[in-house]
């Protein structure tokens, strides 16, 4: 029986990009509870030496697009203007 790349990709890919979406669903929801800004936030960093969040995030999106494709896709899959918004970041 054989095991093919996409059957083990794929199903974790989605795991995690499922998990990404929550996590910024909790980060949008504590903004807006703390009436803080969606681009402040998404530019903090949990460590000085760490990306912001937003590239976190598409990095995350980009490097599970380039793997699942053959690396077919190049360049960010953020269009602009939607990297300072949770839902921007949620489906890119």
């Amino acid at each position: 029986m054989s095991f093919g790349m996409y059957a083990a990709s794929v199903p974790a890919f989605l795991q995690m990009l499922k998990n990404l979406t929550a996590i910024l669903e909790k980060a949008e929801a504590f903004a807006e509870e703390r009436d803080i800004e969606p681009e402040v936030m998404l530019n903090w960093r949990l460590a000085p030496d760490m990306f912001p969040l937003v590239r976190a995030m598409v990095n995350s999106g980009s490097s599970t697009a380039g793997t699942t494709f053959n690396g077919s896709c190049s360049g960010s899959a953020v269009v602009d203007g939607e990297a300072s918004r949770f839902i921007g970041l949620a489906y890119h």
